[in-house]
């Protein structure tokens, strides 16, 4: 598929389908011309737009085959985080900073602004994937921050009768880990 200009690609965007297809399409498009990562960032964080969250539908994809890709971009990434609130948003997002705390060295601000929104989301009402997802990464960023470890050990047994199986998997995973550690 060509597309004459970033018209063509936003109104691609407008279309996707929460059908895997229809996301790898548009995912594989970026991935062949990588101008086409700043407008889907522009679009991810134009919150005035009902469907920006389609724009981290295919950041989520785009950056799982290249996580590097993020570096040009993680101002507006790590700017744009606490003006999230659309489930549908959220997860990818999630995901994205999971995949940085594990991959990426980053600086200090980046790094503060990813470990304080994993903590907000976690305090939040939001669903179980982005929870997990902050769980991972604020446990990866705990190796390098010892404090993170008390702090995110507190918040998972004050909420752990209340969660989910799949969020009581993961709290169990990531609390056996950080006792290892501890060791």
């Amino acid at each position: 598929m060509v597309l004459k200009n970033n018209v063509d690609f936003t109104q691609k965007l407008h279309q996707i389908t929460a059908h895997r297809a229809s996301r790898d399409e548009i995912a594989a498009l970026v991935l062949l011309d990588l101008k086409l990562l700043k407008a889907t960032f522009e679009f991810a964080t134009d919150f005035s737009n009902k469907n920006h969250f389609k724009g981290y539908w295919v950041l989520e994809l785009v950056l799982m085959q290249n996580i590097e890709l993020i570096i040009p971009y993680l101002d507006i990434f790590c700017n744009n985080l606490k003006n999230i609130s659309v489930d549908k948003a959220l997860r990818p997002a999630a995901k994205i900073c999971m995949t940085v705390a594990y991959n990426l060295k980053i600086n200090k601000k980046h790094k503060n602004i990813i470990i304080e929104s994993c903590f907000d989301w976690l305090i939040s009402d939001v669903k179980v994937a982005t929870k997990a997802y902050s769980i991972r990464a604020l446990f990866e960023f705990g190796k390098q921050h010892p404090w993170i470890y008390p702090e995110l050990q507190a918040i998972i047994e004050q909420n752990f009768a209340t969660e989910s199986n799949a969020y009581k998997a993961v709290a169990k995973e990531v609390m056996t880990k950080i006792s290892k550690s501890l060791k």
